[in-house]
């Protein structure tokens, strides 16, 4: 799976950190899995919420410290779903 093997972790690693860029999706949904951003169009991956989060929001650390919310704009039904993705948005304080 990707996003998930040893070397991805670790070139993934090399890009963020305490003085590169910080994952702030992770910063504010802590280290459990989700938010998911994509679902197989096989099955009710849809409507289980069994997919993968393959977006990510990468911030400075002194804007990633601004961020207040994470939300994925997932359709509220499937028969209204047009896509396999759904937007990732982060909202910062002014």
């Amino acid at each position: 799976m990707e996003g998930f093997l040893p070397e991805e972790r670790e070139w993934f690693g090399e890009i963020t950190g305490p003085r590169r860029l910080v994952d702030v999706v992770r910063a504010l949904h802590g280290d459990r899995p989700g938010p998911l951003t994509w679902w197989s169009w096989a099955g009710e991956s849809f409507v289980k919420d069994v997919g993968w989060r393959i977006d990510h929001h990468l911030a400075t650390p002194g804007l990633a410290r601004r961020a207040q919310r994470v939300e994925v704009d997932k359709e509220p039904a499937p028969e209204l779903r047009l896509s396999d993705h759904a937007p990732l948005v982060v909202e910062y304080a002014e």
